[in-house]
């Protein structure tokens, strides 16, 4: 005889098993990336694009999230870098 609270239980079980390899499955700057865009609703705005795995990045995108402002790697460049970014001048 089949017991159907058992087999919801354990479908239940099973599907937070799955769900949670998923949410494993990601890399910690994927992770770091999603828990920003969840916050403020928006990407970390990567101006060199880099590896979404480069320890500064993350640490960036962590930093910010804990001062409660989005990452903008924009704010992190000095005043003349900006201006040369604007006009093309700084390879990313």
């Amino acid at each position: 005889m089949v017991d159907i609270e058992n087999i919801q239980v354990l479908n239940e079980l099973n599907s937070i098993i799955k769900a949670d390899k998923v949410r494993n499955s990601f890399s910690p700057g994927a992770r770091v990336y999603k828990e920003h865009q969840d916050k403020f609703n928006v990407e970390p705005n990567i101006i060199f694009r880099g590896s979404l795995d480069d320890p500064e990045l993350i640490l960036g995108i962590r930093q910010a999230i804990s001062r409660n402002v989005p990452y903008d790697e924009l704010n992190e460049l000095t005043p003349e870098e900006q201006v040369l970014y604007e006009q093309g001048g700084l390879q990313t």
